[in-house]
């Protein structure tokens, strides 16, 4: 009597060729190219997406493949690394009795925070202060998480795109 069956999807049982395939096309570079540098990457034992990497340096493959989307959506897309703060990123905030007001702006971006529907959040650099010394840059340190982070996370957007204030 068989108790258990397991699966190995990816690059086992399933061929990717289709997946890669289709980051080729993306791309605009040839299949075959792409295809040569997993290869490549792999026999060298880095991560497969290594070879994205290599193709179009400092590229985030798989947000890039949203944001493009988002673009032909006609959506407004802010990216921003909250490490930035305040160097090229500021934040204004206000928490009123209809809930949060305020905007983040960037260099090339202005955000009203009562239009944001989505966020995506994934490895932000650290805040840091290198113009304080040690004490007041954990300080300031600590003020910006608490400041910068808890605007992030009184944004709260449902499945439905209806953004829900705290």
């Amino acid at each position: 009597m068989t108790e258990t069956i397991v699966f190995d999807v990816g690059e086992t049982i399933t061929r990717d060729d289709r997946y890669w395939a289709s980051w080729a096309d993306w791309l605009d570079v040839p299949r075959h190219t792409l295809s040569a540098l997993v290869g490549a990457v792999v026999a060298q034992g880095r991560d497969n997406a290594d070879a994205l990497r290599l193709v179009r340096p400092g590229s985030r493959p798989t947000a890039d493949v949203v944001i493009s989307e988002l673009h032909d959506r006609d959506v407004l897309v802010v990216q921003l690394d909250s490490g930035d703060f305040p160097a090229s990123l500021s934040v204004e905030a206000e928490l009123t009795e209809d809930g949060l007001r305020g905007c983040l702006r960037t260099p090339s971006r202005t955000a009203d925070l009562a239009d944001v529907r989505a966020l995506y959040y994934r490895r932000p650099s650290g805040f840091t202060f290198p113009h304080l010394d040690e004490p007041d840059a954990r300080f300031a340190v600590t003020q910006a998480r608490y400041g910068v982070g808890g605007v992030r996370f009184t944004v709260t957007v449902t499945p439905e795109g209806q953004a829900i204030r705290w």
